[in-house]
């Protein structure tokens, strides 16, 4: 199946915190969430429900020596992940987190999940992408990958919605007309 966008007729934008960056992206159509928020408001993002269950993410910001720079990850309980990673060396470069939510995702869910993200962000090559420890995969059955697929394709209409343009290519330059 195409990792293509699928269009959403529209998309909810709220901001659960006022005063911080958290921004929060859902449709109707699909039980699935974005919330953008700077990586200085990770303690305020924790407290909101949708991350109380499994999640995928991306850490995404500029290295010295790389550029721009994507961590994607996945975690079953973010409260005890993510603040680890606030204190790991290698992800000093992260300015910025986009969160995909869904109450159903499970372990397996959040697994495939960071597996087919890490793939655009390396098929659009726009960011650096930072490797971690890669998850083991677990296998999944062709209707659940199907079913995670579609999950995704959505999330990656909200992901853009939410200022993440770096899982699909850069467009090329129109070539400028010739006025002679």
């Amino acid at each position: 199946m195409s990792l293509t966008p699928l269009p959403l007729p529209r998309i909810e934008i709220s901001y659960p915190v006022e005063g911080t960056s958290l921004a929060a992206f859902n449709s109707k159509v699909v039980g699935t969430s974005v919330i953008r928020a700077d990586w200085n408001d990770l303690t305020r993002l924790l407290q909101l429900p949708e991350l109380r269950g499994a999640i995928a993410y991306l850490l995404v910001g500029y290295d010295e020596e790389n550029g721009l720079s994507a961590r994607v990850g996945e975690a079953g309980k973010p409260p005890c992940r993510l603040p680890d990673h606030r204190r790991n060396e290698d992800l000093l470069f992260a300015e910025e987190i986009f969160v995909l939510a869904n109450a159903a995702f499970d372990k397996s869910d959040i697994v495939y999940l960071q597996e087919r993200i890490s793939g655009l962000v390396k098929q659009a090559q726009r960011a650096y992408l930072v490797q971690g420890t890669g998850p083991i995969s677990q296998p999944l059955c062709a209707s659940k990958r199907r079913e995670l697929d579609l999950v995704l394709r959505y999330g990656l209409t909200l992901l853009k919605a939410a200022g993440c343009p770096w899982l699909e290519p850069a467009r090329s330059p129109r070539p400028q007309a010739n006025h002679a």
